[in-house]
């Protein structure tokens, strides 16, 4: 069991992560999202501030600053395991020209796709993920200023069933211009 929470937690920060970099590739900055399809899980994830919508997902509408740190309490519970046949895609368009499509297992490999040129390699728990649930708070410090020009950032999250239907999908909207220097 404590293996099985071991890669849960692994993959909640892998997803996390990868969402962390959609909004930091793209933040003054400001996320906006859009649950479509939620089947076989339950998921809340809350931020501390600068969000001005909840609903049964959590925080919605959120705008923060650079250098701000954030706060995250998510709430996730997996009703049915997850093995290799399962992926994890992301289509992602920035600044309305540049794709970004990433389709990897959600377990047992790792995940790398290239980001301007140069590849990412994730790590991904060790399969299955059985069904559990998890639950923890964490702390995301943002850079002190923007790494990039403005920059705008559309697209979805899938998790797919494994045998070609969707279970869960998450619509992503977000964009980042450079801040006042802190």
């Amino acid at each position: 069991k404590k293996h099985n929470n071991q890669s849960v937690n692994k993959m909640a920060r892998v997803m996390i992560a990868l969402l962390s970099l959609a909004v930091l590739a793209a933040a003054d900055i400001q996320l906006t999202r859009k649950v479509d399809q939620v089947d076989d899980a339950k998921a809340r994830v809350v931020f501390d501030h600068g969000c001005t919508q909840t609903d049964p997902y959590g925080s919605n509408q959120c705008t923060w600053k650079w250098g701000d740190t954030i706060g995250v309490t998510y709430n996730l519970t997996l009703e049915t395991a997850l093995t290799a046949a399962n992926e994890l895609e992301l289509s992602f368009t920035v600044d309305k020209i540049l794709p970004l499509k990433v389709s990897c297992a959600v377990c047992g490999d790792s995940c790398s796709f290239k980001i301007a040129g140069k590849t990412i390699s994730i790590k991904m728990p060790p399969c299955p993920i059985s069904a559990t649930t998890l639950q923890n708070k964490t702390m995301i410090k943002l850079p002190p200023k923007d790494p990039l020009p403005t920059t705008v950032i559309e697209g979805t999250v899938i998790l797919t069933d494994g045998k070609g239907g969707t279970l869960d999908k998450l619509e992503l909207d977000g964009n980042a211009s450079p801040g006042s220097e802190m």
